[in-house]
């Protein structure tokens, strides 16, 4: 996984949304050197003091699409697929052609990045050093908004967001909305190395496939509402994860 990409994946009808608050600003001021740093004398400064160590990318679409703060390669890039391939077969810099829209004021903190139906690709940002991924003992927590309505969802897998080099089930972390259930289910999907917990290679044959599956049913996502999503996962690759 060492030139992983994380991958925002096309979804119809949808507004994502990395928040801008104040929490997340003032991390990555102090991050890069522009705040002095928190004292530990309160719990709100703790956190905050946490965060900042903590952090390693961060995208609000308020000044465009790269991120705002990157430990790796802040650029976001568009990319051609292909059926069963997680991966893009092609790539170049930007929101693709025509390109995917950002729309100022409409997120829950300031901008938005919005998927149509008529406009739908696929976008992502390079996870080397942008992800702090080990391994052997790999954690982290991945939090952004979404605004949709699942009903308007058309009846096939579609991901919001998916963190892998490989595919579906090796090295991958994603959430996406099912294809056969009205209105759409919303499933979180965490797996380590392949070869670390599918040890007779059946990939999503196999029950271990399933274990590793969180479903929500009739999910609480609105188009009139944001829905703040958090993933958050430890010990990925260690003995049977």
């Amino acid at each position: 996984m060492k030139s992983d990409c994380l991958y925002l994946f096309l979804l119809p009808a949808l507004l994502l949304a990395c928040s801008s608050n104040k929490s997340l600003q003032a991390a990555m001021e102090e991050k890069e050197g522009l705040r002095a740093p928190v004292s530990n004398s309160s719990t709100d400064s703790t956190s905050l003091g946490t965060l900042a160590e903590s952090l390693t990318f961060h995208t609000s679409f308020d000044k465009g699409a790269d991120a705002d703060f990157a430990l790796g390669d802040p650029r976001i890039y568009s990319g051609k697929t292909v059926a069963g391939q997680q991966k893009p077969v092609s790539s170049e810099l930007g929101l693709g052609n025509p390109a995917l829209a950002i729309v100022p004021g409409q997120g829950k903190f300031g901008a938005a990045l919005e998927f149509t139906k008529e406009n739908s690709h696929v976008v992502f940002y390079k996870a080397e050093r942008n992800i702090a991924y080990s391994p052997h003992n790999f954690s982290g927590t991945l939090s952004f908004w979404l605004r949709l309505d699942p009903q308007k969802i058309p009846q096939t897998y579609t991901d919001p967001i998916q963190l892998t080099d490989k595919d579906y089930s090796n090295s991958a972390i994603w959430v996406d909305f099912t294809k056969n259930d009205i209105p759409s289910d919303f499933r979180l999907g965490i797996f380590g190395d392949q070869k670390v917990w599918d040890k007779k290679n059946q990939k999503g044959a196999s029950e271990e496939f399933f274990w590793r599956l969180l479903k929500v049913v009739k999910p609480p996502f609105s188009q009139v509402k944001w829905t703040h999503v958090v993933v958050s996962w430890e010990g990925l690759n260690t003995v049977t994860r």
